[in-house]
């Protein structure tokens, strides 16, 4: 038999879109995605019913932080691994008291996040990818409008 031991991790979640060339990384505004079918966080975790974005305990510190600790590592080793990475590198993060935790990594951008994210961005999205894609990404080329907030509702019965 085997058993295996977790740490509990607490905190806040937060996911980061982080297009990527394999070397060069541009993070969209982090989102916060709501799960939970009752109001007040109670009940089962329904996968998402609604998210809002920019974060609103997120700071450019922070996202360095999450940068140079977490997704650039990440693309360093999988080249290393001769597994080179291009496209949206989705991290699905857990802060508490300044400690990162990953939770999961995904290759897609997420739902619901993306339809609070993308309305947030001021400049050419497409423009964006193909600069992925041809590795040739510059992070300047990402802008996202100034004072804006962003909120989706995922309506279901």
């Amino acid at each position: 038999e085997e058993l295996i031991v977790e740490e509990k991790v607490g905190g806040q979640e937060v996911s980061i879109l982080a297009l990527t060339d394999g070397k060069e990384v541009a993070c969209l505004p982090a989102a916060c995605d709501y799960k939970r079918v009752f109001d007040g966080d109670q009940g089962g975790n329904t996968g998402g019913m609604g998210a809002l974005a920019p974060a609103p305990f997120m700071t450019e510190a922070l996202m360095e932080r999450i940068k140079t600790e977490v997704l650039l590592p990440t693309l360093q080793h999988m080249r290393e691994e001769n597994r080179p990475f291009t496209g949206c590198l989705y991290a699905g993060l857990m802060i508490d008291e300044g400690k990162i935790n990953v939770l999961e990594f995904n290759c897609r951008f997420g739902d619901p996040e993306t339809q609070a994210v993308l309305p947030l961005l001021d400049c050419d999205f497409f423009e964006l990818l193909r600069s992925c894609a041809e590795e040739r990404l510059d992070p300047t080329m990402l802008k996202v409008k100034e004072g804006m907030r962003s909120v989706t509702v995922v309506m279901a019965s």
